[in-house]
Parts: structure tokens; sequence; C-alpha cells
């Protein structure tokens, strides 16, 4: 019985990849200023434009060495056209994880 419950969903997977790739919208990237005493930060906030409806929302903190090209191109990925995704910036415009 399991055989042919994973031979079903072998068939399925295609045309549920190929459906959701036809129905991704753009990918919307923007970056949001905030400020903690003298310090600025800027993070960046990832969603798709598809649909007008709300959406969950994660927030993505970045390893040590901060928001980077991998950690937006992840957020990105994770986003989809189902989340919106917030990459907070941790250490400041132009800081380190010295100064904390």
């Amino acid at each position: 019985m399991r055989v042919g419950m994973s031979f079903r969903l072998i068939h399925l997977f295609p045309l549920v990849a190929i459906t959701t790739l036809c129905a991704w919208g753009e990918q919307v990237t923007k970056v949001v200023q905030h400020q903690l005493g003298d310090l600025m930060f800027e993070s960046t906030i990832v969603y798709s434009d598809l649909g007008g409806e709300l959406k969950p929302g994660i927030l993505m903190i970045p390893n040590w060495m901060g928001p980077t090209e991998g950690s937006l191109d992840k957020a990105k990925k994770i986003a989809g056209d189902s989340y919106v995704v917030m990459m907070a910036d941790v250490y400041s415009v132009g800081g380190s994880v010295n100064h904390l």
C-alpha cells in the first residue's frame, strides 16, 4: 500500500511544482531604518506582491556576520509568495559585534 501512495505523490509533485512556479509574483525588497539611541539600524523586509491578502511574518536574525547577500537570498527563498520576512540588522549601520 505504501509503494502505491509514494508512486502517486511522485507523479503529483511535478504538477504542484509547475503550478507554484506559474503563480509566483515579483518579490519586493524594502530597507527599513530604525534608531536606538545614537545607533542607526537598517533591516530588510522581503515579500511577494502576489495577492493583496495579509501574510504571516517571520523575523530572521542573521548569523554573527550580520545581513549579507547570502542571508538576503535565504530571506527571499523563505518568503516565497507565502510570507513576509524581516531580516533584522542587530549590529547597526557600519557596526559590528565588537561595539555591543
